[in-house]
């Protein structure tokens, strides 16, 4: 287990009736999906047209844990997450797995200022409110 909390996992812990919650992270890596039909720009939608086929045939030949991987690979990445208890320990927390392989986030995602921010702005993009929430410490 890692000795620094994330946001989330840090609020969680300050709060008797949450404090039972583990946190973990899964790095999906780059898939390639559908959801690039979204782009407005024409530019975006042919890069995206020619790209993701590449990372498509990329990911088949990469390693299991590449930095391309197809959806499937992913989802089974989050599957294994939310059920390898033998592995990750019965109520896994402060785990970063990129993929399937235990890691060390990065050094931004280690920085506390930079934690707080995210969590701040997300509060704020989200729209959530007094009441949104169970999270005591949810500021």
């Amino acid at each position: 287990m890692n000795d620094y909390r994330r946001e989330l996992a840090k609020r969680l812990k300050t709060d008797p009736s949450l404090s039972a919650i583990g946190v973990l992270a899964v790095d999906p890596g780059a898939m390639p999906t559908n959801l690039t039909r979204r782009a407005t720009s024409t530019v975006q939608r042919v890069a995206m047209a020619i790209a993701n086929p590449l990372m498509s045939i990329v990911s088949k030949f990469s390693a299991p844990n590449g930095h391309y991987r197809t959806p499937a690979q992913s989802a089974s990445d989050v599957i294994r997450a939310a059920l390898d208890t033998e592995t990750l320990g019965k109520r896994p927390d402060g785990i970063y797995l990129n993929g399937h392989v235990l890691a060390e986030c990065g050094p931004e995602a280690r920085d506390e200022r930079k934690c707080e921010v995210v969590w701040r702005e997300s509060i704020g993009f989200a729209g959530i409110g007094e009441g949104d929430t169970v999270l005591k410490e949810w500021r």
